[in-house]
């Protein structure tokens, strides 16, 4: 989902968590600074539809499958942000916080020409900063493509297309094209 810069000036994180936490609008907060968070296509929702209820189905017991409604917060040095995932496991204690997570397993994200640079690059380098994060996944909406990054490879990526069954490190696991595509209408043949 594209993102909006809302002001100019900066908010502490206390400020952002009691206006974010009731439920009425999503912004994602970069030191200081939060973001108004676009809407998505049909087709990303029913990608992250899918993603989510086979991750759902094969995380294990004492992790937890989120979506892109919870926060997932990255803190090194001075700087603190939160994103919105558009999915993630996390595994790790939460210590009681109801609003947001502070580990994750694998990442998610699922691209669109306004969200492809800040998702490749920008949020990319930022969720590299988890000490918890094996696995960070790009899926095209409007092409069938999937990217798995992964930290014991350096985090070089992986291209998996149409045919190729998405293999996830981090939970064992290995998906398919048909699985991650359901309904979302894109021709999965070989050839694209």
């Amino acid at each position: 989902m594209a993102q909006t810069k809302l002001t100019a000036d900066t908010l502490s994180v206390a400020d952002y968590l009691a206006g974010e936490n009731d439920g009425a609008w999503r912004h994602e907060f970069i030191n200081g600074h939060v973001f108004a968070m676009a809407g998505a296509s049909e087709r990303h929702g029913i990608i992250r539809v899918n993603v989510v209820g086979l991750l759902n189905a094969v995380a294990p017991e004492q992790c937890r499958v989120f979506d892109g409604d919870m926060k997932l917060r990255i803190e090194r040095d001075d700087e603190v942000r939160f994103f919105y995932p558009d999915a993630f496991v996390s595994c790790g204690d939460n210590d009681d916080k109801q609003y947001f997570r502070t580990d994750a397993l694998v990442v998610f994200e699922i691209l669109s020409d306004s969200t492809r640079r800040l998702d490749r690059f920008e949020k990319f380098d930022i969720y590299k900063r988890l000490p918890s994060l094996l696995e960070y996944v790009l899926i095209e909406q409007d092409m069938p493509r999937v990217e798995v990054y992964r930290r014991r490879a350096s985090w070089r990526g992986e291209v998996y297309v149409p045919g190729d069954n998405v293999v996830l490190e981090s939970l064992a696991q290995t998906f398919t094209f048909d699985q991650i595509y359901r309904r979302a209408s894109l021709a999965l043949s070989p050839s694209g």
